[in-house]
């Protein structure tokens, strides 16, 4: 059996990134806390800008083309002015250009394709140049690229950001950048777009998929680790499709969610719990949903809900190439909040589950052939309640099979089964690992099945892995959770359910957010604690469910989600809403060090607290107490923040009648 005394160093890791991360995050941070759930962002790639500033400016993320820094200077301005809050990202493509340059000398667009060198333009086995998208031409980025004046097209590019867009981030014109196409091995897929195929190192011959894979492997990290490591503080960078997670992005792009690529929703949601539980504090990361009927609210919705599972930005296009939305849909104006845990599941019954909480339990068993566990109870360890599981794997291979997963009466031919599991990996061998269950017969290898999706994760992360597997007609199947490579992780909550399971569900401080993700119809009854939601009107919601409100329940559609309001949040149409009990304002100097200030605002004569929690909601320290003036009061706190560390913490003030309100504020020493 294991001892704890050689992971003290994964659990001190652990806790040691808990505390020295936000000192990194909040130098590089642009503006933190974000906005309030729900986030929306903006991929806006037209240059028709002029009359749409107050459109425009409404999302907290703003994905604009780079030239119009040149063309629309005044819209800009303006945008920025109406929304000082709003992140303004400018869109470029590492590896295309435009086929013509356009603009006059001095302008960003027209100096960065006239020096272009024409050596470094990518051609096929024929020699013909690549096009991609119409009016572009495709640039060898690769190690393949000739060099020229001592510097290959990568090396002029990244230099050319540095000397000309890092200066406007350090300006404020903009707060970064969003980087196009930084997929490794994304394109491949392009190879049926025009005749013949990549051939980077200009021999006549097509290049091996293989070798084109490693050049873009190299060529995508450096580009983003160069413009990372030189990024002026507060600079942003975000990537399109970037698979697989890139430590020197501050989020990914999931274009046309839920996209097949991504395996839909439960494979893009396991996706993001890697580079959220990554990230260094500032996450930008956004799901875009794809709904080809533009007035169709259920598919809408259904993409919206499942953002809001997972506390990202959500955006949204009607094809994959009409990037140019400015519709401004009811649901983005309910206020949510803060979420006030994780996301889970309701209305399933698993045939088996094992918390770890008593040992082992009954449907989970180590294979001593292949790896070691323990159960352990280290904070810095346990994922849930009060023990979890460690498992190391111990026996090299390529797809090691650590634990087996049994049910009561054994698992039914030709049956689907939904498997959950939460999860942290300490150690991998691989830069890259996956996570999948494999249900094994002895009827022949053809008979074995694999679940969808399985989830790609990397050292440091940790997430909830959800997914499915179907079974063929043969009996007698054992399943096995399997992971690729060896690794250390911890393990916790492992359920099986029969069939695609339940709803999806997260709270917020003033709202619940409901998903169904399956194929049928699920039932969702107005019994505590769902009696306290009440459904707002818009976006087909009450055209749609028109009984929550005063009926006992709904069956929510398949592939379908909803956004409820704690009750009485709800405000009719042409109706004002109550104030509320207390509101907090936007701490500052935010991040601080040693004080920092907040307007404490509410009904006048409102006894309240103003209490400080770390980033789990645990109280630490209450700062504050009394009965609220009519005019409000600002409050400034600094001996009652000697002592704690560098981090991320939630300032929360109460109502004695349960109102609350939260911020968040970054303390760096």
């Amino acid at each position: 059996m294991l001892t704890l005394t050689r992971f003290f160093r994964c659990a001190g890791l652990a806790v040691l990134v808990l505390m020295l991360v936000p000192v990194m995050v909040m130098a590089d941070a642009a503006r933190f806390p974000h906005p309030l759930a729900p986030r929306v962002a903006n991929y806006y790639l037209r240059t028709d800008v002029a009359g749409k500033e107050t459109l425009l400016s409404q999302w907290d993320l703003l994905i604009l083309p780079y030239k119009l820094i040149d063309e629309a200077p005044a819209s800009l301005a303006t945008i920025r002015n109406l929304n000082p809050e709003q992140i303004t990202l400018a869109y470029i493509d590492p590896f295309q250009i435009a086929e013509a340059a356009s603009g006059s000398p001095g302008d960003l667009l027209y100096d960065l394709i006239t020096g272009v060198d024409s050596l470094w333009v990518a051609y096929n086995q024929y020699g013909d140049t690549i096009r991609i998208w119409p009016n572009s031409i495709h640039i060898n980025y690769t190690d393949a690229c000739p060099v020229v004046s001592g510097e290959r097209f990568r090396g002029y590019f990244t230099r050319f950001i540095r000397e000309r867009f890092f200066p406007l981030i350090e300006d404020g014109v903009i707060d970064g950048l969003f980087l196009d196409e930084m997929s490794i091995g994304g394109y491949l897929w392009w190879d049926p777009l025009f005749d013949g195929t990549f051939d980077y190192d200009l021999d006549g011959v097509a290049d091996e998929p293989d070798t084109v894979q490693a050049w873009l492997d190299v060529a995508l990290r450096e580009i983003s680790d160069s413009l990372r490591a030189t990024i002026p503080a507060g600079g942003l960078l975000l990537g399109n499709n970037c698979k697989p997670y890139q430590s020197s992005l501050h989020g990914k792009f999931y274009e046309a969610f839920p996209a097949s690529w991504e395996s839909w929703l439960a494979g893009t949601l396991n996706d993001v719990d890697i580079w959220n539980s990554l990230s260094d504090g500032i996450d930008l990361t956004t799901l875009n949903g794809l709904y080809p009927q533009p007035y169709d609210t259920r598919q809408f919705r259904y993409r919206f809900a499942a953002s809001l599972l997972v506390d990202d930005y959500f955006s949204y296009d009607f094809t994959t190439n009409d990037h140019y939305q400015v519709t401004w849909y009811d649901l983005f104006d309910v206020e949510l909040g803060l979420p006030l845990g994780p996301r889970h599941m309701f209305g399933e019954s698993p045939l088996a589950v094992s918390d770890f909480e008593s040992g082992m339990g009954d449907w989970v068993e180590g294979n001593g052939l292949v790896c070691a566990w323990e159960l352990v109870n280290d904070p810095g360890l346990v994922l849930q309640g009060q023990q979890s599981l460690l498992v190391e794997i111990t026996t090299p291979g390529a797809w090691p099979s650590p634990l087996k997963i049994s049910v009561p009466g054994g698992y039914l031919a030709g049956e689907e089964y939904t498997f959950s599991m939460q999860y942290r990996i300490l150690e991998a061998d691989l830069e890259e690992t996956r996570l999948l269950f494999k249900a094994y017969t002895d009827q022949g290898s053809s008979s074995d099945n694999v679940s969808t999706p399985s989830t790609r994760a990397v050292e440091g992360c940790q997430g909830l892995l959800r997914t499915r597997l179907q079974l063929n007609d043969f009996d007698d199947y054992e399943v096995y959770f399997k992971t690729e490579g060896r690794v250390v992780m911890i393990v916790d909550n492992i359920s099986v359910v029969q069939g695609q399971g339940g709803l999806w569900m997260r709270e917020y401080e003033n709202g619940l957010v409901v998903c169904n993700d399956t194929e049928s119809v699920k039932m969702l009854r107005k019994v505590p604690p769902f009696d306290q939601y009440v459904l707002p009107d818009g976006d087909g919601q009450l055209e749609h469910y028109p009984n929550w409100n005063s009926g006992s329940g709904v069956g929510v559609m398949d592939r379908d989600g909803l956004i409820f309001l704690r009750g009485g949040t709800a405000v009719p149409t042409g109706e004002a809403p109550a104030a509320p009990a207390v509101a907090l304002g936007r701490p500052w100097p935010n991040p601080c060090n040693p004080a920092f200030s907040v307007v404490l605002d509410g009904r006048a004569g409102t006894a309240a607290a103003v209490t400080l929690h770390d980033v789990r909601g645990r109280r630490l320290v209450e700062l504050w107490r009394g009965v609220l003036p009519a005019s409000g009061l600002e409050l400034t706190f600094r001996e009652e923040l000697a002592g704690l560390p560098s981090g991320v913490y939630l300032l929360r003030a109460a109502a004695a009648d349960g109102d609350a309100s939260v911020r968040r504020v970054v303390l760096l020493r």
